[in-house]
């Protein structure tokens, strides 16, 4: 189901996409940025339900509401859960970490990593990320294009010359049989298989790249505005209204066309992957 149903909401945020384009066109500014928002929310829940960060019950049950960057936390807070099983485990089956290509202490240190990462994400306040400068968005589409330009560069002997070197490891600590280490050494000899396997690891480093690089960026920066590019405000006595307040000359406005063009390439990163 969640995978049907994260292709229905790829294909409504690729509508929205174009709605915000034509909005933009048209001068419709307030509009634009809302089904701007609509997009970046529902590409970043798809890949929620695709990867099994989320299900489609926390969706509709508003865990996560208009604020996608919420997903990222979700999936931190999954990821923390699996490290610390590890780590916790090692004293039971102390040989369990041989077979992760890392030293416990780069594991322990990852997992402070996630840990931080979490404490940011659960501490933010788009509002705070309402007005930003110019410059500011500047460097945020500069960082972007570092995230467009990213390329897993590793070579398929590489790969392989790493896989013999990790199966003679673990071979060498009794944790599998020569014929096991053979039979793996022998698989990953196939260029076809390797290729594969290169493939599927760009993809999920692609996904995880776009996701927390770009999108929930995005995320953060039209959600500020999800409610106040379509109501009145109140608190201000309806002195702010969408169809004035949203013009040219305030940043999100001056950039919008550059927003929903890193939305667009976001979603077709998504699209291509699944």
């Amino acid at each position: 189901m969640e995978k049907h149903t994260s292709v229905q909401f790829l294909e409504v945020a690729q509508h929205d996409l174009a709605a915000a384009q034509l909005l933009y066109d048209h001068k419709f500014y307030s509009q634009a940025i809302f089904f701007l928002q609509q997009s970046i929310e529902k590409t970043m829940k798809a890949i929620g339900l695709i990867t099994e960060i989320v299900e489609f019950e926390q969706l509709a049950s508003h865990q996560v509401g208009h604020r996608a960057y919420k997903i990222q936390r979700i999936g931190g807070q999954l990821l923390l859960d699996k490290v610390a099983k590890i780590l916790n485990s090692e004293e039971s089956h102390p040989t369990l970490l041989y077979f992760i290509p890392l030293p416990k202490q780069k594991l322990i240190e990852f997992q402070n990593e996630i840990h931080h990462s979490i404490k940011i994400i659960g501490g933010i306040h788009p509002e705070n990320y309402a007005e930003l400068s110019s410059e500011t968005y500047k460097e945020l589409f500069h960082s972007f294009e570092e995230t467009a330009a990213f390329r897993l560069e590793i070579s398929v002997e590489e790969f392989c010359h790493f896989m013999a070197k990790y199966f003679q490891n673990l071979y060498h600590k009794g944790l599998i049989s020569n014929d096991v280490n053979t039979a793996l050494v022998s698989f990953f000899k196939e260029e076809e298989n390797v290729l594969r396997m290169i493939d599927g690891m760009e993809k999920a480093l692609q996904i995880e790249l776009w996701m927390g690089q770009v999108l929930s960026p995005l995320s953060i920066i039209t959600s500020a505005h999800e409610a106040d590019s379509r109501y009145p405000d109140p608190e201000t006595d309806w002195e702010h209204h969408p169809v004035t307040y949203y013009q040219a000359g305030l940043p999100i406005v001056d950039h919008l066309k550059e927003l929903i063009h890193w939305q667009n390439k976001a979603l077709g990163v998504v699209r291509n992957i699944f």
